[in-house]
């Protein structure tokens, strides 16, 4: 057995709306028949030892009073997490979208080990897709690309794969009693964690006289930009109550177009990412007469995996929170806004430390967090503003992450494209995530379609902008 960390246990909360799965989808060239679901087990099965989390099922500590564990699954099938689905005509990505979009708005069975992989037909041109569905109790976004790594192959030929070092055993499932006694065990050390986490938070905290939030950029500008912690984040249209229902978009961008503009404005590629979607989110806004004149805040995920914990599953992220700069008119003006404010969150989350969200996790014992998050939800705030305010953290979550500069390959196929899908939260309806693959970088947006019903629509104006910001000359 194996008990989850803190900040592994913080994506256990979930409810009949919030799901804490990520999806990726990955579409293959058409060769022959297309990739089959006998050739997809026989990639998996022999590498099932190299990826703990396939075998592993979640048991619950009684009432909540400590982290759960993974077990083994005694009860392991292959075949209920490897499945087959079709798209109906045309095929498109419209269509993939859509069954993507069905899938992640199902939770995963908590009775079996928490991952699936979806094996779809029927794409335009004789392709085949695979959607992998991951919760992200189990992987976070650094661990799910290192079973993308451990599951796909740099030449067609599949490599040889190592035998198992010693045989797997499963474990048999806890009784509630056995399951109780170390909630009880872990329940005592628990004072001595949260004081430790308490110790650590307050170790970082500035010191007297030394301000968190420091002006930064051209203060001309709005005023200049600020760093995020303290902001308060203003209501958009997805900051409500989110159902059960989800919406994909999908869709990419040249690489060599981003690099392009990275280079003549000297920002980095994540800022340029970060720049283009608040320029489309902010004419989605206006569209709407829905666009707050303060700047709204974004949360982007960051990874803190060291070099040794490359190859570990679980979750070693943590998360910046930066202003986004949806209140400023030019497309330049918006890429310099985001790198300052970018340079700025990354100065203040150094200085309170990478293992913010697992110290915090260490503060409340899980039943607490599940009891303040079923709060939360309740909270019917949509025609109060200011309360909203009050509530909301940040708006919306951009996660980039980088992928493979050569070719993949799953049982000989070509993988051809890769756009990553995210969470929506209670208030927060809305996530962007992209991947990049080669040339380009996928984006995948994920929304609830009853507070975004045009997702496509932002996704088109998200990839006008960075044309805009292609045809922006930079004053020398």
């Amino acid at each position: 057995m194996q008990q989850l960390t803190a900040l592994d246990a913080i994506f256990i909360n979930e409810s009949d709306t919030q799901f804490q799965h990520i999806c990726d989808i990955m579409i293959f060239d058409a060769d022959g028949p297309g990739l089959t679901l006998e050739e997809l087990r026989a990639v998996v099965e022999p590498r099932l030892h190299l990826i703990g989390p396939l075998r592993r099922r979640l048991v619950e500590v009684p009432f909540g009073i400590d982290e759960p564990y993974w077990i083994e699954d005694p009860d392991f099938d292959l075949g209920n997490h490897l499945l087959e689905e079709s798209l109906p005509a045309p095929g498109g990505d419209r269509e993939l979208a859509e069954l993507t979009a069905q899938i992640a708005g199902q939770p995963l069975d908590r009775s079996r080990p928490l991952w699936e992989l979806h094996l779809i037909h029927g794409l335009e041109g004789g392709r085949t897709a695979l959607i992998k569905k991951f919760h992200h109790a189990a992987v976070d976004g650094a661990s799910g690309l290192e079973i993308v790594g451990i599951l796909l192959d740099p030449t067609p030929e599949p490599r040889e794969v190592p035998a198992p070092t010693e045989e797997w055993r499963p474990d048999t499932v806890p009784q509630e009693s056995e399951m109780l006694l170390r909630g009880f065990a872990g329940a005592v050390t628990r004072p001595l964690r949260m004081f430790e986490a308490q110790q650590r938070l307050l170790q970082n905290l500035p010191k007297p006289g030394e301000p968190i939030l420091r002006p930064t950029g051209d203060q001309s500008t709005d005023g200049g930009f600020l760093s995020a912690p303290g902001q308060a984040a203003p209501p958009t249209p997805w900051n409500r109550k989110i159902t059960a229902e989800r919406s994909v978009a999908l869709g990419s961008v040249p690489l060599s177009d981003v690099k392009e503009i990275k280079n003549r404005f000297g920002v980095s590629v994540n800022d340029v990412i970060v720049a283009v979607s608040a320029g489309g989110i902010r004419r989605w806004l206006q569209e709407r007469n829905a666009l707050p004149s303060k700047p709204l805040l974004v949360g982007v995920p960051i990874s803190v995996r060291t070099e040794e914990e490359r190859t570990q599953f679980g979750n070693r992220v943590s998360l910046l929170i930066a202003t986004f700069p949806t209140h400023l008119a030019t497309a330049e003006e918006r890429v310099r806004a985001a790198h300052e404010a970018m340079k700025v969150a990354k100065e203040e989350h150094n200085a309170i430390g990478a293992n913010l969200m697992g110290d915090m996790g260490e503060l409340m014992m899980p039943a607490l967090q599940a009891r303040a998050s079923r709060v939360t939800a309740s909270l019917d705030l949509p025609e109060a503003p200011e309360a909203l305010e009050e509530v909301l953290r940040w708006n919306l979550s951009i996660s980039n992450v980088p992928g493979s500069r050569v070719p993949l390959y799953l049982a000989g196929h070509r993988l051809q494209a890769h756009y990553p899908v995210g969470m929506v939260h209670e208030r927060q309806g809305l996530m962007i995530t992209l991947f990049s693959y080669l040339d380009a970088i996928g984006f995948g947006l994920v929304s609830d379609p009853a507070l975004v019903p045009d997702l496509w629509h932002l996704l088109d104006l998200i990839k006008d902008e960075l044309q805009q910001l292609k045809d922006v000359p930079v004053e020398s």
